[in-house]
């Protein structure tokens, strides 16, 4: 039996092929294409897209954890997986004579930014 079956979702395996429609189910953390059993919790994804995590590889929400350490907006996108501080600066750790230089650096990136700096 299947932990979970995704019924009706427009499928985008990540492989480049085109998207199809169909069904997954996932029996202990494993992926199980157009299954044909029973599953012991079924959703139905018709009119909802149904596809591997993403891995954002260049992201800026550094100190977005700061505020929502789930990265909320993140998961709702897709994305489970981030890459930060590849830019030269990164929020954490932070030295002290650094500070100064960061609050300047992160001033001109918005209001959001500014009010996050005052959790350091």
């Amino acid at each position: 039996m299947l932990d979970y079956l995704i019924k009706n979702g427009q499928i985008i395996d990540g492989t480049g092929s085109p998207a199809s429609y169909g069904d997954i189910g996932i029996r202990s953390g494993k992926i199980i294409m157009n299954p044909k059993e029973e599953a012991a919790e079924t959703i139905d994804a018709s009119g909802k897209v149904v596809c591997p995590v993403f891995i954002d590889v260049h992201g800026h929400t550094d100190l977005f954890a700061f505020v929502d350490p789930l990265c909320s907006v993140k998961l709702l996108l897709g994305i489970t997986t981030e890459i930060v501080g590849q830019c030269g600066i990164s929020p954490a750790p932070v030295r002290g004579e650094y500070l100064e230089e960061y609050k300047n650096y992160y001033k001109h990136l918005g209001h959001l930014f500014i009010q996050m700096l005052t959790l350091f």
